[in-house]
């Protein structure tokens, strides 16, 4: 049987994890002590690689998991186990998604083969289901990790209504060792972030990725120490707001995402011939057009962004100054201000009218012809790799979602052979993104838009998905 790269990635996704979580040894004989398996640290958004053995066989086991929150509060879950003819069980695929608020629900796009169904992220993001104890009731009401890199997960096995097994394991949220430094280069605005020890790939150069902000200039450290953990060079450009840049995103130059692009692949400890790009609500545009222009091997993953050539804007991100383009090439903008103007309405009006987002680029399609559409979008079939994007039904700053599906859209008619898909949380807002984060305050607020515990499922959920689009794109 031939496999493309969507099947590789799709039974990655929905087998690989079962695969991990058995590869910590085999079933115990039965008469052997019950005992929990699990590794000492596990990263965050990979599988906790959890696993009963030693029980008696064909019993039912009562697995319970607790932790503390960077606030005190204490959190735990409990989950009905099974055990197989060696009195072992598996929690990889065992355990069913439940967000921390009820509310908080995915909605799946389907516009054809581009889109796969959904998939069970399997036992990577254990915090995330796990409530309150008691009658605690804190604001927010999901775990938050706060400025801890690890936090201790507590397991105690039971059967019998008897306690027969315990064990601890830490999720690492953040590297410690991850090391940072800023750019010393007159042509960039950066800092570079490496994996622990320099090198996280069994000797090879790491892969590179570039993480781009939005239009406030908000550099994504936190983002981008998190992603160098898990074993990439990350440079976390700055593109606007510093001497020598544009002061707003206006007449933004990609010839410096390329030049960039290389300065990071040209470091001895990072490979040449890939690199990722991952950006936040403008800088999704900027992710897609520099991963379109790499001639590598690539990946574009965007938060709340899209992939219409948006207009140029002011200083403080709030007044369009003109509808050509923002990016340029040569120093002319890549879309005219016609097209721009007449697609970014369209999405609009059209994400008003739609009740489901997948409707958005067949309405706007009726309303501006193909040649409008075209000038205005980004060129995401160039781009030689997967497509993430992601979004939210909430996001108060502008319509994500229906920005985002006209991407998906062209890489759809363009039968992209690479995986892509659109994923939008209902209810989540503009910013939302690293989990475990608290989510409150000016990140749901009437600017920004969505709920703490809608922002926080969509991070939470989403977070194993990026993880494994970057790895389908960059590591061998």
């Amino acid at each position: 049987m031939a496999w493309n790269r969507r099947d590789l990635l799709y039974t990655a996704a929905t087998t690989g994890t079962a695969a991990l979580a058995g590869c910590s040894g085999a079933s115990r004989e039965q008469g052997d002590d019950p005992e929990i398996r699990a590794p000492d640290r596990t990263l965050v958004g990979r599988p906790a690689g959890i696993r009963l053995a030693g029980f008696p066989s064909e019993t039912e086991v009562a697995l319970e998991a607790s932790a503390t929150d960077a606030r005190g509060v204490e959190f735990s879950a409990a989950w009905s186990l099974r055990t197989d003819g060696n009195g072992a069980a598996s929690l990889a695929r065992r355990v069913s998604s439940k967000p921390t608020d009820s509310a908080a629900r995915t909605e799946w796009t389907a516009m054809g083969r581009g889109f796969e169904s959904p998939d069970d992220p399997a036992f990577e993001m254990v915090l995330q289901r796990l409530a309150p104890r008691g009658d605690a009731s804190p604001t927010p009401s999901h775990f938050v990790a706060g400025d801890r890199a690890a936090v201790d997960v507590a397991l105690t096995a039971r059967a019998g209504g008897e306690r027969r097994a315990s064990a601890t394991t830490a999720r690492v949220v953040t590297d410690s060792g991850v090391s940072r430094r800023t750019v010393e280069d007159a042509d960039l605005v950066a800092w570079l972030y490496e994996p622990p020890d320099g090198n996280a790939n069994g000797g090879e150069p790491n892969p590179g990725i570039v993480t781009l902000h939005g239009s406030q200039a908000v550099v994504p450290h936190a983002l981008s120490r998190t992603l160098a953990g898990h074993g990439y060079a990350v440079l976390a450009l700055q593109y606007i707001g510093a001497e020598g840049l544009p002061e707003s995103v206006a007449g933004v130059p990609v010839e410096y995402f390329r030049r960039a692009t290389r300065w990071l692949t040209d470091r001895e400890r990072v490979a040449d011939g890939r690199v990722g790009f991952v950006g936040i609500s403008r800088g999704v545009e900027a992710a897609l057009l520099a991963a379109a222009q790499f001639s590598g091997e690539t990946v574009a993953v965007g938060y709340s962004g899209g992939g219409v050539l948006g207009p140029s804007v002011d200083a403080s991100a709030t007044t369009v100054t003109d509808w050509a383009s923002a990016w340029t090439r040569n120093g002319d903008p890549l879309a005219d201000a016609a097209a721009v103007r007449t697609v970014f309405s369209a999405v609009e009006n059209a994400g008003g009218e739609c009740e489901t987002v997948e409707c958005v680029p067949e309405t706007v399609s009726e309303w501006v012809g193909d040649s409008v559409r075209r000038r205005a979008l980004a060129p995401v079939e160039e781009i030689d790799g997967p497509v993430l994007l992601l979004g939210g039904t909430d996001d108060a700053t502008w319509p994500a979602p229906a920005l985002s599906a006209m991407a998906i859209d062209r890489l759809d008619r363009r039968g992209h052979d690479a995986p892509y898909r659109l994923r939008v949380y209902d209810g989540a807002g503009h910013l939302f993104g690293l989990p475990y984060h608290r989510y409150t305050g000016e990140a749901t607020g009437p600017r920004f838009g969505g709920s703490p515990g809608a922002n926080a499922f969509g991070a939470a959920n989403s977070w194993p998905v990026v993880l494994r689009y970057l790895r389908a794109g960059l590591q061998r």
